[in-house]
């Protein structure tokens, strides 16, 4: 069995994909910098700060794989009030996991990148429409920024050692294990949760039109496992999405639905928000490692929902 190190297993996406690496041929270790999540005895757990030198140096030992799931992340509110919080230790943690993955020969590594540093668009974007020259949006821009700089430091290591990497340019995630009741969640966990204690009115900060490809948390594990099997080349970025834009709008009103409950949607245009439609292209991954998403929208936020009231 190989050894994968899943770096942030104490977060959303890795608690995610240790359940759905569970059952696959990979002994699983992973990360957590303050506690240690309950229920996954199954793995073998390491504290570590990934943003120290030293602990890195210790964490980062013989495994084949590496998949860093590991980021402070936020949702929109910080990133309009509080946009150097994303930036700085994100640049750090990975420049040093990156450095100790080459220095340790591990087979494969990687990088769940995001879909910030695409422009706002009608048409979906591929892989290479990122054009750096053109000005980013302003909110994004510090996230993306340091998104674009570790993904082009995983193709400079690519070409520099035996390391095989995978940036995963991967759109708006949501399912079980986000950050619900939480003020730092992500727009689909915020929704969920106001949803649930809603008695008269649900408020959404600006006017609801603008819109995000929101892909089911099971379907970006599908694709890591995908690229895991099938990626030969020594350098790969893939968009990992679902396919289609949805408005903010359109996703507040299939929860409202989903959870059933009767209130009002106000939207508050004085509130900020981030107005640009990011729409992903995701034929590369569909034609070159036979992937796609399997669960559509209404059933992937029923899925969450469920989770959630049976958890909180």
């Amino acid at each position: 069995m190989k050894k994968v190190l899943i770096c942030g297993g104490s977060g959303f996406i890795g608690k995610n994909l240790i359940k759905y690496l569970k059952k696959k041929p990979y002994k699983i270790f992973a990360t957590y910098k303050t506690k240690k999540p309950n229920n996954f005895n199954y793995v073998k757990w390491i504290k570590s700060d990934l943003t120290s030198k030293n602990d890195v140096e210790k964490t980062i030992k013989n495994y084949q794989i590496i998949i860093q799931c590991a980021a402070v992340t936020s949702g929109a509110k910080d990133m309009v009030t509080n946009p150097f919080s994303l930036i700085g230790d994100n640049v750090v943690m990975n420049s040093l996991v990156l450095k100790e993955t080459v220095k340790k020969n591990i087979k494969h590594f990687i990088f769940l990148s995001c879909s910030v540093m695409y422009h706002h668009s009608k048409k979906k974007l591929k892989e290479k429409d990122y054009d750096p020259k053109k000005k980013l949006n302003k909110i994004y821009e510090g996230m993306a920024l340091s998104k674009v700089y570790i993904e082009n430091m995983c193709k400079f290591f690519s070409e520099r050692s035996k390391t095989k990497f995978t940036v995963l340019r991967h759109t708006n995630i949501y399912g079980p294990y986000d950050k619900f009741e939480n003020k730092k969640s992500h727009f689909m966990a915020s929704t969920i949760t106001k949803a649930r204690y809603a008695k008269k009115k649900l408020e959404v900060w600006g006017n609801g039109n603008e819109k995000r490809d929101f892909l089911y948390v099971d379907d970006l594990c599908s694709a890591i496992e995908c690229v895991l099997k099938k990626q030969k080349n020594s350098f790969e970025l893939l968009n990992i999405s679902y396919g289609k834009m949805f408005s903010i709008k359109e996703i507040v009103k299939k929860v409202k639905k989903i959870i059933k409950k009767n209130y009002q949607i106000l939207f508050d245009t004085t509130k900020p928000t981030i107005n640009i439609n990011i729409s992903v292209d995701n034929n590369k991954v569909i034609q070159q490692y036979k992937w796609k998403p399997r669960n559509k929208i209404d059933d992937g936020i029923r899925k969450t929902i469920s989770w959630y009231l049976k958890n909180y």
